[in-house]
């Protein structure tokens, strides 16, 4: 299949579960169902948990989320968690690597900060209401802005 040979790798699939990708609709409940079938089981599945977690308790069940939130939304989202659990790993290391990787990941987690910023003048998370809660919770708990 086309689309299997442009697939990026997130992790070792059955080929069963490889060939179920492209057959997943692209709707919230299509969304749903490659969740609990496929991104389980990658280096992302635990955000991709944690972030709809968070969600239900404001949208309800997970059909839900998917069905309200915009797309970058759960990018960011996702962005977000990886940048904290890495920051957590690297400060339990400690040393030259707490050093080196920890003003590194400050770094990533500024510019992330910043261009979530950029990306919602014009759109309803620049409101004043919506700055500081929605768009609050999209920025990293690290960096040197935080």
């Amino acid at each position: 299949n086309e689309l299997i040979a442009q697939c990026h790798p997130l992790g070792m699939f059955k080929e069963s579960t490889m060939r179920s990708i492209p057959t997943f609709e692209s709707n919230a409940k299509g969304y749903s169902d490659l969740y609990q079938t496929v991104l389980v089981d990658t280096p992302v599945g635990p955000y991709f948990s944690q972030f709809l977690q968070e969600s239900s308790d404001r949208f309800g069940d997970s059909r839900n989320v998917l069905e309200e939130v915009e797309i970058e939304i759960i990018k960011s989202s996702l962005i977000k968690y990886w940048i904290e659990d890495f920051a957590q790993f690297v400060d339990k290391l400690g040393g030259e690597t707490k050093q080196i990787m920890g003003d590194l990941l400050k770094v990533r987690a500024d510019t992330n900060a910043i261009n979530i910023t950029l990306n919602s003048f014009g759109t309803p998370l620049n409101e004043p209401a919506m700055r500081a809660s929605d768009r609050k919770r999209l920025y990293p708990a690290v960096g040197h802005l935080y």
